[in-house]
């Protein structure tokens, strides 16, 4: 942990940590085996995430914790031009995430304006991926559990060549 603050000076900081495991606590995740560096400011903030043998767990939302051979992204989150009060943009970008079942990269995007509801963008392309593994990511608090019924019943195997969604 590095910070820097003064009467003179903007405050800064930066923090590193290795090999992060963090318990899931209610509707917050938890991870493990996660290398991070965040860096943030009174202007801006920015995370660089990797990790190999990273775990998602997130009992809430997922059947079971999502394991991932190797992850990586970049986010940073800035004010509106005129302000926090006012608002705020964010984005995850250059996500790569290698696993036993599929190879994905991905791109996130949001904007909250004071007094409107935020505007997502997501963007998922999978370029091989095993119908099997599909499974793990249903959104089980999300989702009614007809839904997954059927989904784990008319999805178990099979193969995507590429695949896209926005």
């Amino acid at each position: 942990l590095r910070a820097q603050f003064g009467p003179k000076r903007p405050w800064r900081t930066e923090i590193k940590a290795q090999k992060l495991s963090i318990l899931p606590n209610g509707r917050i995740p938890g991870v493990s085996n996660a290398d991070i560096q965040i860096k943030a400011d009174s202007q801006a903030a920015s995370l660089t995430l990797t990790g190999s043998d990273f775990v998602l767990n997130a009992p809430i939302s997922f059947r079971k914790p999502i394991h991932v051979e190797m992850i990586a992204l970049n986010a940073a989150l800035w004010p509106a031009p005129t302000g926090w009060a006012q608002g705020y943009s964010a984005e995850v970008t250059d996500v790569v995430l290698n696993a036993p079942g599929y190879d994905a990269t991905a791109f996130l995007s949001i904007e909250k304006n004071a007094g409107e509801l935020p505007q997502f963008f997501v963007t998922l392309d999978v370029s091989r991926g095993d119908i099997a593994y599909a499974g793990q990511f249903w959104a089980i608090d999300k989702m009614p559990p007809k839904v997954v019924a059927w989904l784990d019943t008319a999805l178990v195997r099979g193969q995507t060549g590429r695949a896209r969604a926005v």
